[in-house]
């Protein structure tokens, strides 16, 4: 166990069921992932990562129900979807879009407005706190 903070990273892999996905047929999700997954543990050896793919909505509850082991998510668009549950679990988040996914991440960001306000409001309160207690 690692003394930094606990950080769920959430990739989402699309289903192969439904054909080539975007950008390719041929790019390996499944590898992009590891890769990003060990290049995020590379660089950050003090940070607890855990690793959850995100294939079908039901992989998601997984996360929801862990949700208060973390202090927080780092959602990683790498080509498959990420069911709202996740996106609405009241944890500070970061989103990121791998390249060419075509996620509209702007469109996810207005949608869910209201919970990243709520969020970034109750960390910078927080950091205030702390701030003042030094």
């Amino acid at each position: 166990m690692l003394d930094g903070p606990k950080i769920a990273v959430i990739m989402g892999i699309p289903d192969k069921r439904w054909g080539p996905n975007w950008p390719g047929e041929r790019l390996d999700f499944e590898a992009r992932k590891d890769e990003l997954f060990k290049a995020l543990q590379s660089a950050h050896p003090d940070v607890d990562f855990e690793l959850f793919a995100i294939r079908k909505a039901e992989d998601a509850d997984e996360v929801v129900k862990r949700k208060d082991e973390f202090d927080g998510l780092l959602v990683y668009f790498i080509g498959g979807a990420i069911p709202p549950k996740i996106l609405q679990a009241g944890k500070p988040m970061i989103l990121i879009e791998d390249s060419f996914t075509g996620v509209p991440l702007l469109s996810i960001y207005h949608k869910m407005k209201h919970v990243f306000t709520r969020i970034s409001e109750e960390v910078m309160e927080r950091a205030g706190k702390e701030a003042s207690r030094r």
